[in-house]
């Protein structure tokens, strides 16, 4: 007879990611979570305090998953690489990209993340303003991207022009996005 993992925040959090991943918001409840962990729903509510909470801590999951690179690289090479790492991270799990698009970082976790990244491009001189505006930019682009190329992916866009549906390589456009915020983002430190 095998053990049950003991069921802890982390255990929940998992699960729920894996069920969000194959049955997308439909199929991510507390009761069904609570099914595929082999518990009472209620027992849930000891790790997370609701549905809330619980995207929540997706969104924090893959958020705090993201490779960080070291801190010697440029500020834009910084920007770049956490950009890319966010649209892999997206596109690998591609029902949680509304989260990302409609809730904000929330869990203490998620907000020493982003705090991390602020600092980062705080050092590199721009005010506290400039670099929230950097970080929600980038956010907003990449998870725009992430959505309309996930989205192109797997059909959701019946009626997109051929030219649109047969692009071959969207990583180009969020480089080109990219390249384009950080030559304006650059202007604020002149």
């Amino acid at each position: 007879m095998s053990k049950r993992r003991p069921l802890d925040r982390e255990t929940i959090l998992d699960a729920a990611i894996d069920l969000l991943d194959r049955h997308g918001f439909e199929g991510l409840s507390m009761r069904k979570l609570a099914t595929v962990l082999g518990v009472e729903a209620m027992s849930l509510y000891n790790h997370v305090d609701g549905k809330g909470a619980l995207l929540d801590g997706i969104h924090e999951r893959i958020l705090v998953s993201l490779d960080a690179p070291p801190t010697t690289r440029s500020w834009q090479a910084f920007v770049r690489h956490q950009a890319f790492a966010l649209d892999r991270a997206l596109r690998a799990h591609p029902h949680a990209i509304p989260l990302f698009a409609t809730r904000p970082a929330a869990t203490p976790a998620a907000i020493e993340r982003l705090g991390k990244f602020l600092e980062i491009l705080e050092r590199a001189g721009f005010t506290p303003m400039q670099a929230l505006s950097i970080v929600q930019l980038v956010a907003q682009l990449v998870t725009g991207h992430a959505m309309w190329t996930t989205s192109l992916e797997s059909g959701l866009v019946p009626d997109a022009p051929p030219a649109v549906v047969e692009r071959k390589d969207p990583d180009r456009e969020l480089v080109m996005g990219i390249d384009a915020l950080l030559a304006g983002f650059a202007q604020l430190l002149r």
